[in-house]
């Protein structure tokens, strides 16, 4: 299950990646990375779940890691007094410490991902289950 969770974690972050296909592989990323996962790992049934499960969390600390390097990175830019005017004309730093609004969109990806993810890997399951019975 933590295989076919990597796996479909991976996925999803390919889709955002590649910048000519995210706006549709984007949305439907988590459902295709718990599809492909779940057959890599063979997950079936409940377990099915609880990769969903793995899934949206690893995307939500991944997306915390990345948020936080992105603060850093914006912090060590406002202390030269080169880049500085340009990040507060742009308001970057306002936005990345409204902890609330931060807190809430990776709520919602991490709540996304999962229930994408849990649908990708029940229906993986499904076919994996159609094909040990016959």
């Amino acid at each position: 299950m933590l295989k076919g969770s990597l796996i479909g974690c991976a996925i999803v972050f390919l889709g955002w990646i590649i910048p000519v296909v995210h706006f549709v592989s984007g949305p439907i990323g988590p459902f295709i990375g718990g599809l492909v996962g779940a057959s890599v790992g063979g997950v079936k049934g409940r377990n099915s779940i609880a990769m969903g499960f793995v899934m949206g969390i690893f995307v939500m600390c991944l997306i915390f890691l990345l948020w936080g390097g992105l603060m850093f990175v914006l912090w060590i830019l406002s202390s030269s007094s080169l880049d500085a005017d340009l990040i507060g004309e742009l308001g970057f730093m306002d936005r990345l410490y409204n902890y609330d609004l931060v807190v809430l969109v990776v709520g919602a990806i991490g709540l996304y991902t999962m229930i994408l993810g849990t649908l990708g890997a029940l229906i993986s399951g499904l076919f994996l289950q159609k094909k040990s019975t016959t």
